[in-house]
C-alpha cells in the first residue's frame, strides 16, 4: 500500500476544478480510513488554519463511507 505522503504527493500533481467539493477531490486511504486534504476545500469566508502545526504536516478531513466529513486530523510530514 502507498504511504500517506506518497498519496499526498500524487494528489498535488492533478488539476482541481475552480470550486472543488469533497466528491471531486483526491482521496487518501490509510488503514481502511478515507481522508481528503483540508486545504483543498474552499469555504466562503474561511481564513484557513493559522498554526505552527501546518508547517510540520497537513490537516486532513476524515470521511465516512458516503464521503461525508466526520472529523479532522493532522498528519505529520
Amino acid at each position: 500500500p502507498k504511504t500517506v505522503v506518497k498519496q499526498l504527493e500524487e494528489a498535488a500533481v492533478g488539476a482541481l476544478p475552480p470550486n472543488p467539493t469533497i466528491e471531486n477531490l483526491p482521496k487518501i486511504t490509510w488503514k481502511n480510513r478515507r481522508f481528503t486534504q483540508e486545504d483543498l476545500l474552499t469555504r466562503k469566508g474561511a481564513k484557513g488554519r493559522k498554526s505552527w502545526m501546518k508547517s510540520h504536516g497537513t490537516f486532513l478531513v476524515k470521511l465516512n463511507y458516503q464521503d461525508l466529513p466526520i472529523g479532522h486530523v493532522w498528519c505529520c510530514s
